[in-house]
């Protein structure tokens, strides 16, 4: 089984039932920058500590947090910085048991990419509304300018005045 969970993209961590890691696959260490032996025993609150719009997430709003006080399932998006960048992962953190024991299983998701590579596509599909709204105004704008000149160019014709325009 941990040859199968550790082979798997994302990151993967269950807990006793006060939030220490009982074990947690390579992905998962390879996100919080430490080897497996250094995770165990540890509180994921501290290892994992979370982030909404950039601002520090309480330790009770945290999903390990949630899904002991109302469990069976918390899952959310949330931000986490490593030391040279900041990832948004998808957590879906689940209480259940392990023959007699109670665990938390927490399935952690980097969505980074993803999430900023739609941001992204909408502001790009927001720029070429933009452009095509200012297209449109434009040709408007430039219809007027022709009608005005033939209207010019026929206020000369009826003062016997050459045309100014070419339309």
């Amino acid at each position: 089984m941990e040859l199968a969970l550790g082979a798997i993209a994302e990151a993967i961590v269950w807990t006793d039932e006060t939030g220490r890691v009982q074990w947690a696959n390579a992905p998962f260490s390879r996100l919080v920058g430490k080897r497996n032996i250094e995770v165990l025993g540890t509180p994921l609150i501290g290892l994992l500590p979370l982030e909404r719009d950039c601002e520090a997430l309480a330790p009770e709003a945290h999903p390990v947090s949630l899904v002991l006080t109302a469990p069976p399932i918390a899952s959310g998006e949330y931000e986490f910085r490593t030391p040279h960048k900041r990832l948004l992962l998808e957590l879906t953190a689940t209480h259940t048991t392990l023959g007699a024991e109670e665990i938390i299983v927490v399935v952690i998701r980097d969505i980074s990419e993803h999430r900023w590579t739609q941001e992204a596509l909408r502001k790009k599909t927001k720029e070429k509304e933009d452009l095509e709204t200012m297209s449109h105004v434009m040709m408007g704008r430039e219809e007027r300018v022709l009608e005005l000149k033939q209207e010019v160019n026929a206020l000369l014709k009826e003062l016997n005045k050459p045309q100014q325009y070419k339309v």
